[in-house]
């Protein structure tokens, strides 16, 4: 999946955490290690690409912005932080911080560390599918915001 499902489900396993725990630590170590362990089964979804490269920014830029402006408004937004970075954690370490998907010929191809990415997915969703995956993590976050 793009980085805005892995955000989005991420961040909410982290402020669910710390609902349940009423403790800042308890949210950002226990749930931030749950975030990052959600990453994998989140790949079983295969995502269809959004298209060129300016498209794709759009769409994650867009989505990115809704998140940010989520976390702001919440004003918990280290949990956000927390929830996000470790959703994408995955992706994050074998992306190599996505420098491997924004400069290929200087950082190479993209690692393979982390089982999920060295499986094909489950299911493979339509453009339409990661569209609507990618709109209602941003409508959720804004939601609980």
């Amino acid at each position: 999946m793009y980085s805005n499902v892995h955000g989005v489900a991420g961040t909410l396993i982290v402020l669910a955490t710390h609902a349940i725990t009423k403790d800042t630590s308890v949210a950002i170590a226990l749930g931030g290690t749950l975030a990052f362990l959600s990453h994998d089964p989140l790949d079983r979804l295969g995502e269809k690409s959004y298209g060129s490269l300016a498209t794709t920014i759009r769409w994650e830029g867009f989505s990115m912005w809704i998140f940010a402006l989520a976390a702001y408004l919440s004003g918990q937004w280290p949990l956000f932080a927390v929830g996000w970075i470790a959703g994408n954690g995955m992706d994050i370490i074998d992306k190599k911080l996505y420098l491997s998907i924004a400069l290929p010929s200087k950082f190479g191809p993209s690692w393979t560390l982390f089982p999920c990415h060295r499986r094909k997915p489950d299911v493979n969703l339509t453009l339409a599918q990661t569209r609507f995956a990618t709109l209602l993590s941003s409508l959720v976050i804004a939601a609980v915001a």
